[in-house]
């Protein structure tokens, strides 16, 4: 299979999985409300620095 279908069958796989919608949601709501974290936060330096997993 090519990349391009492989990305869309990955889509519709997704768009069909109401769990996986349902999650998508609650992400972009958190997000809208401002329930995040900073990279920093997260990984305890700023994202400029982080270092390239090998």
């Amino acid at each position: 299979m090519n990349a391009e279908y492989e990305s869309w069958a990955e889509t519709l796989d997704t768009l069909a999985d109401p769990e996986e919608m349902e999650a998508i949601l609650e992400g972009e709501a958190d997000v809208r409300a401002g329930n995040v974290v900073s990279f920093a936060e997260v990984f305890g330096e700023p994202q400029g620095n982080a270092p390239i997993p090998s």
